[in-house]
């Protein structure tokens, strides 16, 4: 990092989806909401169209290779080499949740399951990064996976699980990776979707926040639980080709073309601590993935 510092260098990982849609979608709202906020909850929802959807293997061998690589990966020995300094966040954290639990609120319901990806961590380091580098409070999150039907909520998190397991045997292993359409029951296959299926598919990606109404230096913290509400949506079109590849051009153009906005340095950064203060949710609307107010902050 202090390589790329020197060298003027911008290095901004997680640039595709579903990372730009969560870091920047926290980014949005924190942005967005008048007073601290103190957490996020964020729900990632596919929606199909009538051709259904199959992903692309090369997302299975992805999750092969996380899962089963995550137990000697040493991330949390790196994690804690980048952000050595200590920072203090709210001192209320988000609801605990069970692995699989109802959604409850006006704006949103379903099922919800925990999302395997790297969202959480990469918000993380945005919200470190903003508040050593800015002056902003920074907030928890726990992010998760919305779905609308009970009976598949339960199917997946069966196959997840034993996927979970399987994955970490060097014989199932290999037997996952050389069969993705089988071992997936044809959620992944080798040929990806099809175009019919590309056409039909969209993402939602929900973003719920909690704070205060009250704003108090950094170093102080608030009595009680959170009394203010605000909930934001980030929208697009299908998520694995179309809304990826507009995140990932929108990135370069931020770079490219809003050069006095990113930060002062190079440096390794996440999307929202390199293009927060950038023109990149214009670039993003331009590609069709669009950031709303879903409901103005309230009283909870």
């Amino acid at each position: 990092m202090l390589f790329y510092t020197i060298k003027g260098v911008y290095v901004v990982s997680a640039c595709g989806w579903d990372s730009i849609p969560c870091d920047l979608g926290v980014n949005f709202v924190k942005d967005k909401f008048d007073g601290d906020l103190n957490h996020v909850e964020t729900f990632v929802q596919i929606n199909n169209g009538p051709a259904g959807y199959s992903f692309n293997a090369g997302t299975y061998q992805t999750l092969i290779l996380g899962i089963s690589g995550a137990l000697s990966d040493s991330l949390g020995k790196i994690r804690k080499s980048i952000m050595p300094e200590k920072i203090v966040k709210g001192s209320v954290r988000p609801p605990k949740r069970g692995k699989l639990w109802q959604i409850k609120e006006d704006e949103l319901d379903g099922w919800a399951l925990p999302f395997p990806g790297s969202d959480k961590s990469i918000v993380n380091r945005s919200q470190y990064y903003d508040c050593l580098n800015n002056g902003r409070r920074p907030l928890h999150i726990e992010t998760y996976l919305r779905l609308s039907s009970l009976f598949w909520t339960l199917m997946l998190a069966l196959w997840v699980s034993i996927f979970s397991i399987l994955v970490q045997l060097p014989i199932a292993r290999k037997i996952l990776q050389k069969y993705p359409d089988q071992c997936s029951f044809y959620m992944f296959k080798n040929s990806g979707p099809t175009e019919e299926q590309i056409a039909g598919a969209s993402f939602t990606y929900w973003v719920f926040g909690y704070g205060y109404k009250e704003k108090l230096p950094l170093h102080e913290q608030h009595e009680g639980h959170p009394n203010q509400k605000i909930v934001a949506t980030c929208k697009g079109p299908d998520a694995g080709y179309l809304a990826t590849s507009g995140c990932i051009l929108s990135s370069a153009l931020a770079i490219i073309k809003d050069q006095d906005n990113l930060p002062k340095s190079g440096g390794v950064f996440t999307t929202a601590s390199a293009f927060g203060k950038t023109k990149i949710y214009e670039y993003l609307k331009s590609f069709g993935v669009t950031f709303q107010i879903e409901k103005e902050q309230s009283r909870l």
